[in-house]
Order: structure tokens, then sequence, then C-alpha cells
């Protein structure tokens, strides 16, 4: 319930334990057929830590969601275009974007093809069956449907194949089982979740915020900000992002400086009252006080500046994105408009042969009418 207090009320991130977890308990909420499933991310991981979500009994248009890699009819003749009836997988806390934005049916005969152009199917045949030799050192354990349960690479009978639009290669995203249906307190997704957070450095070793557009996606990483459209990097912005948060570290403690310059201000000054110390002792030490908490509002102050001008800068920067996003929608109507204007020309060129049709049989026509005068 933390993981939900934080994503839905605080309206932060996370990586997959919580946001898969968190939306399984929202679909199980909404009355849907959900259940979690181990992952091995790359077929290869020595602890699988990752988990991804399985939704039974959902009806879809197949011909709408999935393109057979086959080009055999059904024994009637019959294209199965109607609704069938299947789970689906859902993950919506992968990290790479891509698998989040498509729903991928188990259907393992059948391509799926997402808005980036990646292509994603199913497979349920041996480890390095497809595209891989059955022993490749790139995928650990030989095959996906063994049940030797003292392996723990032998545990899963799915793999999930992605071919990216920009390379062409078809390879293993991760492994599962279909059958699964863990318990949120399950010891491999504990042992998953020990790895994710004490081992690897993955997402506790930096903070890092990925975010999907229709062609690819944003990533914000402590000093950058990434664009990716179909997996090309359109745009690196260097931002300053990083010594604004040093800013606001040594602003944080210049204040807390202030703080303890105050309250020994407030004592010395209590204690003037109940002393018997000299006034003039009391004076140079409040004197000195002060002269130290307006050295220490001079510092705020002009970091606050230099954190403002700073905004200013990211402001400028989101303006010209803006303006180029603007000239991008002016060029397209140009583009518009000028296959209009070719069309229309076009017409025009028909018309001007038709007119030159028209006035040559009209000579033919007068020809013909003095021939038959003169005989």
């Amino acid at each position: 319930m933390q993981s939900v207090e934080k994503i839905a009320y605080q309206h932060r991130g996370g990586f997959c334990f919580e946001l898969n977890f968190s939306f399984c308990w929202l679909l199980r909420s909404l009355g849907y057929e959900a259940r979690l499933a181990l992952a091995d991310v790359g077929c290869k991981q020595e602890t699988p830590a990752h988990v991804v979500i399985l939704v039974d009994e959902i009806s879809l248009p197949s011909s709408s969601t999935t393109t057979s890699s086959s080009n055999d009819d059904d024994e009637d003749g019959d294209n199965s275009d109607d609704d069938c009836t299947t789970a689906i997988l859902v993950d919506v806390g992968f990290g790479c974007p891509g698998v989040c934005d498509v729903l991928l049916p188990l259907q393992y005969k059948h391509v799926i093809t997402d808005p980036h152009g990646d292509i994603f199917r199913f497979d349920v045949d041996n480890i390095g069956s497809i595209n891989q030799e059955k022993n490749s050192k790139t995928i650990i354990g030989n095959d996906a449907i063994a049940t030797d349960i003292a392996n723990p690479f032998s545990r899963y009978n799915t793999i999930l194949y992605r071919t990216r639009i920009d390379t062409g290669k078809e390879e293993p995203m991760y492994r599962f089982h279909s059958d699964d249906k863990l318990d949120y307190d399950n010891e491999e997704f504990a042992a998953g979740l020990h790895r994710v957070l004490n081992i690897s450095q993955t997402f506790s070793g930096k903070r890092l915020c990925v975010v999907s557009t229709d062609k690819g996606h944003i990533t914000l990483g402590r000093d950058y900000i990434k664009w990716v459209e179909q997996w090309k990097t359109l745009q690196v912005l260097i931002t300053e992002l990083g010594s604004v948060k040093e800013q606001l570290a040594v602003n944080r403690e210049l204040q807390s400086e202030k703080d303890e310059l105050e309250r020994r201000l407030r004592d010395a000054q209590n204690h003037a009252k109940q002393s018997d110390a000299s006034e003039t002792q009391l004076d140079v030490h409040k004197e000195e006080l002060e002269q130290r908490l307006r050295v220490a509002e001079d510092n705020c102050a002009t970091f606050e500046k230099e954190l403002q001008e700073t905004n200013m800068e990211l402001g400028g920067l989101k303006q010209n994105l803006d303006e180029a996003e603007q000239i991008e929608l002016q060029n397209e109507e140009l583009v518009s408009r000028l296959r209009d204007m070719s069309e229309e020309m076009a017409d025009t060129a028909r018309l001007q042969e038709n007119l030159k049709a028209i006035q040559s049989a009209m000579i033919q026509k007068d020809e013909m009418v003095r021939f038959n005068t003169k005989f």
C-alpha cells in the first residue's frame, strides 16, 4: 500500500515491483483476473528480478491486435477475424519503453507491432530455437519448458521476443511462465527485490525518469534530458539540474546555519537578562552574531538569485522547443497546400488539353464545310 500511496497520491514513479504490484492490485479491484509472474530479463539474469502481470479472459478482436505470421487459414476456411478470449501480458514497469505501449495477447503464432514500429512475439519452444543456437551463451539454461525445480533457469515456458525497428534484429526481452500466479510475498519476488535494492545500482544508485511518447520516449537524468524517436536520439540537453541541486543543498545548509545563529542570538539575549556579564561584552557578542547572520542572509539571497536565473534558462529552452514544434506544424501545412496546388495545376493542364482537342475538332469541321460547299 505504500507503493500505491506513492504512485497515486504523490504522483511519483517507481520500478517494476512497485508499478506492476500496484497496477495488479488496481486491476483486481476493478474485477479483472490478474496474476503476477516472475520474469528473467534478457534470459540471462543470475537472480531473476522482474515481475509482469498476466490478465486472463480478455476478449479482443484478433485482427485488430495481432498480425498472423502464417498465411494458413483455419480448416473451415475462416480467417479467424472474430473476437477471441485470451490472456494478455501487461507490463507497466519495464525500464525500457515499448512494452507498456501495446496489448500483448498470449497467442504464440502471431506478431504484434507497437506504435513505435517494434515487433513483438511470444515463443514456447526451446530457448534459442528461433534465431539463437540452442546452447548459445547469451541465454542461460537449455530448455524454456523444463520443470527442474532445482534449476531456477528452467522454470519458464514462454519467451517474449522483440525486433527493434532501427536494427531489425530479433532479441529475447525476457522469459516467464504463462501459468504463474504468485503471491506478493513470494520467495522468488523477495530474492529479485533484494537484488534490485541491494546489489544492482540501476534503480537504487541514481534517479531516472522515463516517459513514453507517440514514437519513442523522453528520459530525464540527473543532468540531461534526452528525446528518442524510434530508437534514434533526436536531442540531448545538458541542464543545470545538477548544479541546482548542489545550490539547494548549500542553501539548506546556510538556512540551517541561519536558524542556529538566530537560536544562539535569542539565547544570548535571554542570557543577558539573567546574567551579570558586562553590557559591553554582550553588545560585542550580539554584534558578531548579527554580522554572521547578515552574511548568511546575503549568501541565501545570492543562491536564490542564481536558482531563479537557472529556472529562467530552462524556461527559455522549453519555449524554443515549443517554437520548433510550431514551425514543424507550419511546414506540414505548407506541404499540404503545395499538394493542393499541384492537383489544381494538373486539373488545369487537363482542361487545356481538352480545349485544344475541341479547337482542333472545330477546325476540321470548318474544313469539311468548305469542302462540301466547294463541290
